[in-house]
């Protein structure tokens, strides 16, 4: 989606100032006129006229050239290009406006960068042609060379907005993001309403995950007519970033009402609307890519997601079979796999997947730690331990990890463990209620119990709805006999939902 500026000689009226003209002049005059004032089918036709009675006028082929190009009649306007070269050998704007014309029909720029030579050798100090060599340069990743003919046409002209728009744009290419700005800022100083480079800078602004300025730029290049569908694709895009879903999914609409056949505008859509659980939405988006593009991995791969969310395991399944019939490397496709296979309790499918994931991503900390539940569901809780021991290494901060291990850890009786880890995940997180509750649990076991009361109570704190804390703080108060402090959090935790403790009412509250 990158964005250069061409630019194509404009009509000239430099035969209208002649007191004395033949016929042909008069229709090539006509002919001027008309274009200006956009009526390019009527300046044809008077085009025409010039060169039945002068047909071996280069200046009219060249002009009646540009009109055809204007409404995009690449192959008419090569046509009238060619024929003014063969009129006239050394016409420079006739192989600069050919040059244009080639970058445009078929993308050729090899034979639009001769042509830039011809017109250069002829002109040298034509700035416009300088620049657009420099963006055939680009397109055939030329890099040194592009910068070379950029600068160039700067040394020719230091105000020339195009040239710093360029040269930006191949910077960014290049992933020189912070001198791209630079360049493009330029450009928009020295002409504030060039809508292109206000997009180009956008461009940069994201790649550098700057996505508020990346909205501000876009914001004012659709504001200044430059309303593309990739302008709205951009910044649909950036309000993603910023979690700003619902008018990300507006200027996805509008991206797609310029564009309806490109397949990546549904499938980020599909992305924006799951977000605020438009699951149905979402799947018809992903669905639509999908039709855009056969092998399209990351539409199969986000439908296999959604379908997971929803439990329609072996729907989701289908579809990340796909992803990893398209891209067998996918790490990524493996893991979520083995989740869905672990959903549909087919651990040992779930290891496998889990096992090539880590062979195609040896530091891919989800894996290790899925791998470690499926490992506890096969009964072996000792090497799950060893998964989340390499998660811990990969992600020494990965509090999800110790509350695991330590989950696992209490499974074997290994207590003094268990509290370290759960000591661990309260550092790293002061606030996990379950922590709290889990270390609670462990402290009640060693007859700790005003400890335990008090890690109780802080999961409360943390979360008053926590129905287990109320129990677990029962289970702790009646062991030092606050038989109405139990029976207190018995009730509550019935009350929210915790069913088991209507036993403990019966027995111990009448």
């Amino acid at each position: 989606m990158k964005k250069s500026a061409i630019i194509i000689l404009l009509l000239i009226g430099m035969y209208g100032n002649s007191q004395t003209k033949d016929n042909a002049s008069v229709y090539f005059d006509k002919g001027v006129k008309q274009f200006e004032s956009n009526d390019y089918k009527g300046s044809i036709k008077e085009f025409d006229e010039a060169i039945k009675l002068k047909p071996d006028w280069a200046d009219a082929y060249l002009y009646r050239g540009i009109v055809k190009y204007t409404l995009g009649n690449y192959k008419g306007s090569l046509a009238d290009c060619d024929k003014a070269i063969k009129l006239k050998p050394n016409f420079a704007r006739a192989y600069y406006n050919r040059g244009v014309i080639k970058s445009q029909l078929g993308k050729d720029d090899k034979g639009a960068i001769a042509d830039y030579d011809k017109a250069i050798s002829l002109k040298p100090y034509d700035e416009p042609a300088f620049i657009n060599r420099g963006i055939a340069e680009d397109n055939l990743g030329n890099k040194e060379g592009a910068m070379q003919d950029f600068n160039i046409a700067i040394a020719l002209n230091n105000d020339d907005e195009y040239a710093y728009n360029n040269m930006g744009v191949a910077n960014q290419a290049d992933k020189k993001n912070a001198t791209a700005i630079l360049d493009l800022t330029k450009a928009i100083e020295l002409n504030p309403r060039l809508g292109k480079s206000y997009y180009n800078r956008a461009v940069a602004k994201a790649e550098g995950q700057d996505y508020k300025g990346a909205k501000e730029d876009l914001d004012k290049a659709i504001e200044l007519n430059y309303k593309e569908a990739d302008a709205y694709f951009r910044r649909a895009f950036a309000q993603y970033s910023l979690g700003d879903y619902l008018s990300a999914v507006s200027d996805y609409d509008l991206a797609i009402k310029l564009n309806p056949s490109d397949a990546t505008f549904y499938n980020n859509r599909g992305l924006a609307k799951i977000k605020f659980m438009r699951f149905k939405e979402a799947f018809e988006d992903y669905t639509k890519a999908i039709e855009l593009k056969s092998n399209y991995a990351e539409a199969y791969y986000n439908r296999g997601l959604a379908k997971n969310i929803l439990s329609e395991y072996p729907n989701a399944l289908t579809d990340l079979n796909k992803v990893i019939e398209l891209s067998p490397n996918n790490a990524l496709a493996y893991c979520y796999r083995g989740i869905v296979k672990g959903a549909m309790s087919d651990y040992k499918g779930a290891m496998a997947d889990y096992d090539k994931a880590i062979e195609l991503n040896p530091n891919s900390a989800q894996a290790y730690y899925n791998k470690a539940l499926a490992e506890d569901k096969l009964g072996n809780t000792q090497n799950s331990i060893a998964d989340l021991n390499k998660v811990i290494e990969l992600k020494p901060n990965s509090s999800q990890a110790y509350q695991q291990r330590g989950n696992f850890k209490y499974k074997l009786a290994d207590y003094k463990w268990a509290l370290l880890d759960y000591n661990k995940v309260i550092e790293i997180n002061p606030n996990n209620a379950e922590a709290y509750n889990n270390r609670g649990i462990i402290k009640n076991k060693s007859k700790d119990y005003k400890a335990a009361i008090q890690d109780f109570d802080k999961a409360i704190q943390l979360e008053p709805d926590y129905a287990i804390a109320y129990n677990n703080r029962a289970i702790t108060k009646e062991a030092i006999d606050d038989n109405k402090g139990s029976c207190a959090d018995w009730k509550k935790a019935l009350e929210l939902g915790f069913n088991s403790a209507d036993i403990k009412i019966k027995i111990n509250c009448n």
